[in-house]
């Protein structure tokens, strides 16, 4: 139903792949990164973790469900993100409304 012999084969082959480009560029890399990531900002090495994190999920659900399917859950997480950025924005308006009913202070 899914084709998993092939389907297998191809996450089998991402996985090989994946693995020998890490180990053929992690020792070039560990000689320049230090400097370059002390100097990189936590912000830009959190999203572009996530970015990678992503990308990685799309390969593999890509891999073993087809495209449409990958697209859709990738896309239903990064609106799930979007959304909780926009509570987390409102939520000190939403909390300091809270405190103003609960002293019973009129709001305007």
């Amino acid at each position: 139903m899914l084709g998993w012999r092939r389907k297998g084969l191809q996450l089998l082959m991402i996985v090989i792949a994946g693995a020998m480009i890490g180990l053929s560029v992690d020792p070039m890399i560990l000689r320049v990164a230090p400097d370059l990531i002390d100097d990189v900002p936590l912000w830009i090495k959190i999203g572009g973790t996530a970015i990678l994190g992503l990308w990685v999920l799309q390969a593999l659900l890509t891999a073993l469900f087809g495209k449409s399917v990958a697209s859709t859950a990738v896309g239903t997480i990064i609106a799930q993100f979007v959304t909780a950025l926009g509570r987390m924005a409102v939520f000190p308006f939403r909390w300091l409304g809270r405190l103003l009913d609960f002293i019973g202070t009129p709001r305007p």
